[in-house]
């Protein structure tokens, strides 16, 4: 409640479309700047376990800003987001919509939203 009202208050709500462009722009900028960044800084340092979830990351944040994409082109078509099961990997972030990968070990635990499946799994990006 106190984050919204901050946030009327200096004019950052707008429309669902802005706001999913917002949300593009900065899972853009993660991909493009951010994360690179930090992967070079991570091989300048040989700290090949950061390289390795920087990497998890950058591929997480890629495929958020194709799902918000998706979720803007509804919205602008003044329509529901049709959003299938979403996967999401508790160790690397990997995300899918649909169906989970070939080979993906399940793991049960809670979700507060519906939506989310009640599996996890590993293996997309080489986490263990």
């Amino acid at each position: 409640m106190h984050a919204t009202n901050h946030y009327r208050e200096l004019g950052a709500i707008r429309s669902t479309v802005d706001n999913l462009q917002v949300a593009i722009d900065g899972e853009t900028y993660e991909v493009e700047e951010m994360y690179p960044a930090f992967r070079a800084v991570a091989e300048l340092q040989e700290e090949m376990g950061a390289r390795r979830t920087t990497d998890w990351a950058w591929q997480a944040e890629r495929i958020h800003a194709a799902m918000y994409q998706k979720a803007k082109q509804a919205a602008a078509n003044k329509e529901d987001l049709d959003l299938g099961p979403v996967f999401i990997c508790e160790v690397c972030g990997y995300t899918v919509e649909g169906k989970a990968p070939t080979g993906a070990r399940s793991v049960s635990h809670q979700r507060r939203d519906s939506r989310l499946s009640d599996q996890t799994f590993c293996g997309e990006l080489g986490c263990p």
